[in-house]
C-alpha cells in the first residue's frame, strides 16, 4: 500500500472513530507512522485529507453507473440501482473490521453539517438517484409492466426513501443483512406496482 493510501485509510478510520474535530494531525501522523514532511507531501492540511477521505469513501461511488435502462423488468432495474448504492458498505465494513457501519453514517452526517458544499453535493446525488428511479418507473409504465395511473415522481421518492431508510436502519446493526432486507422490500414494493 502506498503512503498516500495508508494516510487516507488510517485517517478515515480515525475520523470514523472520533469525528473530524476530535482528531489531531499528530494522531494521524502517529497512526500512519509517517513524518509531517511525508504527510505534507500529499496534503496541505488535515482539512484537505478529510475532503480527500470523503471523495474516496463516499463521492467516488457517486460516479459509478447505477442505472439500467434495458428492457429488463422493473424489479431487476431497482435491484441493480440498490446494488450500486450498497457498493461501499462491504469495503467500509472490511476496513472497520465489524459488521455494522453506524460510524460511517455519523461520519457522513458530520461532513454534511460541517461543509455546506458537501450537503449540496449529497443532495444533488440523491436527486439524481431519484431521477433515475423516475425514469425506470416511466419506462415500466410505457411497457405496460406496472400501473399507468400511479404518480411516477411520488413512487420514485418513496423508493428512494425506502432505499436510504433500509440502508441506515439495517446498516447500523449488520451490513450483511442490508441486502437480505432489500430483497424482501423490493419484491413486495414492485409487486404492489404491477398491473
Amino acid at each position: 500500500m502506498s503512503t498516500k493510501e495508508l494516510i487516507i485509510q488510517k485517517g478515515f478510520l480515525l475520523f470514523l472513530e472520533k469525528g473530524y474535530k476530535e482528531v489531531s494531525l499528530n494522531e494521524i501522523l502517529k497512526k500512519c507512522n509517517v513524518s509531517k514532511g511525508a504527510f505534507y507531501h500529499y496534503y496541505k492540511s488535515k482539512d484537505e485529507l478529510y475532503l480527500e477521505v470523503l471523495n474516496r469513501f463516499f463521492f467516488s461511488y457517486f460516479k459509478k453507473q447505477d442505472v439500467d435502462y434495458s428492457n429488463a423488468p422493473l424489479e431487476f432495474k431497482v435491484r441493480f440501482l440498490v446494488d450500486t448504492f450498497l457498493m461501499p458498505y462491504s469495503e467500509i465494513a472490511t476496513l472497520l473490521k465489524q459488521n455494522h457501519i453506524s460510524a460511517y453514517f455519523r461520519f457522513l452526517f458530520q461532513a454534511i453539517n460541517t461543509y455546506p458544499e458537501i450537503r449540496n453535493k449529497v443532495n444533488k446525488h440523491f436527486y439524481i438517484k431519484g431521477y433515475y428511479l423516475f425514469q425506470i418507473i416511466e419506462q415500466s409504465k410505457r411497457k405496460g409492466e406496472i400501473k399507468t395511473k400511479i404518480d411516477s415522481r411520488a413512487i420514485a421518492r418513496q423508493l428512494l426513501s425506502t432505499i436510504v431508510g433500509v440502508s441506515v436502519l439495517e446498516g447500523i446493526y449488520d451490513v450483511n443483512k442490508v441486502r437480505e432486507r432489500f430483497n424482501e422490500v423490493i419484491s413486495e414494493y414492485c409487486n404492489l406496482l404491477k398491473i
